[in-house]
């Protein structure tokens, strides 16, 4: 790990001599920002405000889980953590789209259906209950 110091000058005149001097003032060692807590900040910019989401480091992987209600931040929750899964970054996702979710889904494509007037007799179920 690289220590970066402090460099102060000062020039001191006395009875018209011109003295220099550099003192080293304490050492400063940059902040350590593991990986891991970088990747949770990156994600957290783009997903953050997805409610429903369990943030955890693992060993050496981020652990995701929990279940998100609007199937709109599901969407967009996937996207996000596809790209960084293709990027080989390390983390585990283990969050579903909530049960109430697949229901309004579901119930959504039996109201779509029946205003077609289309298809008589289909019905639509969430089968993950």
């Amino acid at each position: 790990m690289k220590k970066l110091f402090q460099t102060f000058s000062f020039l001191m005149i006395f009875s018209g001599v011109l003295f220099s001097s550099h003192v080293f003032s304490q050492q400063k060692t940059p902040p350590k920002i593991d990986k891991l807590s970088q990747l949770e900040s990156e994600l957290k910019s783009l997903i953050g405000e997805i409610e429903g989401i369990k943030w955890q480091h693992s060993n050496e992987n981020l652990l995701l889980s929990g279940e998100i209600a609007n199937p709109k931040d599901f969407r967009k929750y996937k996207k996000v953590i596809a790209s960084y899964v293709a990027q080989n970054a390390p983390v585990m996702d283990f969050v579903e789209l909530a049960n109430e979710a697949n229901t309004q889904i579901a119930d959504d494509m039996q109201n779509d259906i029946e205003k077609t007037n289309d298809k008589e007799g289909v019905k639509v179920r969430s089968i993950s209950q």
